[in-house]
């Protein structure tokens, strides 16, 4: 396996891939999901991931977590962090807490 890889090496884009997370309370999944989507247009090439923790209706606890990926660190970092920092501010609105 290590053979292919060092193959591919020289063909495949330089990317580093960075994972920013945030825990979202009082805010059921199923309405963080449609704040999710639209924060999640800060970014179309990120990949978004939301995981129940808690209970769903009586004490909503929710991690979300944004996969991206860039040429530099310090700019797949920024990417991430630009779509939870877009969530925040909508649950601001919705009244959720992080």
């Amino acid at each position: 396996m290590d053979y292919v890889v060092e193959r591919l090496r020289p063909i495949l884009p330089r990317l580093c891939v960075r994972e920013e997370a945030m825990v979202v309370r009082g805010v059921p999944e199923s309405s963080l999901a449609p704040l999710l989507r639209r924060a999640a247009r800060r970014c179309p090439d990120c990949y978004t991931k939301s995981h129940p923790k808690g209970h769903e209706v009586e004490e909503p606890v929710i991690e979300v977590r944004v996969q991206a990926s860039a040429p530099s660190c310090e700019e797949a970092t920024a990417k991430a962090r630009s779509v939870l920092e877009e969530l925040g501010r909508l649950l601001d609105e919705k009244g959720g807490t992080r």
